[in-house]
């Protein structure tokens, strides 16, 4: 049988347990809201010249990334293309696109900004592009 102190602390334990797990949802959330609004802010300074603030591109020079079905489901080609940069032909929903991207030689902890803001813009699927997923398939 529990005796008092004992049941008041495994009321305590099981109140912290439960205030953990609520809030980690909060802090998750405040940081893809902090991520996106980062990525923001990058996507302005080094990708809407080319790609435009409403992520439409410029006809063909410069292919959408709004609603793209290249990103799509491939965080780790969108990784690589903003690492490294991209000089070879590409399909973007439907149209061919033959140009130039150069590496925007962004931190990794960046990369994963402006990704998160493009995967959660413009009709594209939402979620998350980690750091630790950009380390991983960059190498570094």
């Amino acid at each position: 049988m529990l005796t008092k102190s004992m049941r008041l602390l495994s009321g305590v334990i099981a109140g912290v347990i439960f205030i953990g797990l609520g809030t980690s949802n909060v802090f998750s959330k405040e940081s893809l809201e902090r991520k996106i609004s980062s990525g923001r802010m990058l996507y302005g300074n080094y990708c809407a010249s080319c790609h435009q603030m409403d992520g439409a591109g410029i006809g063909s020079y410069y292919p959408p990334l709004a609603k793209s079905d290249f990103i799509k489901g491939n965080k780790e080609r969108a990784i690589e293309v903003v690492g490294y940069g991209l000089s070879e032909p590409i399909t973007v929903n439907g149209h061919h696109y033959n140009g130039f991207m150069p590496s925007m030689y962004l931190t990794n902890e960046q990369i994963a900004e402006v990704l998160t803001f493009i995967y959660n813009s413009w009709g594209n699927e939402g979620g998350e592009v980690t750091e630790e997923l950009v380390d991983q398939v960059l190498g570094k």
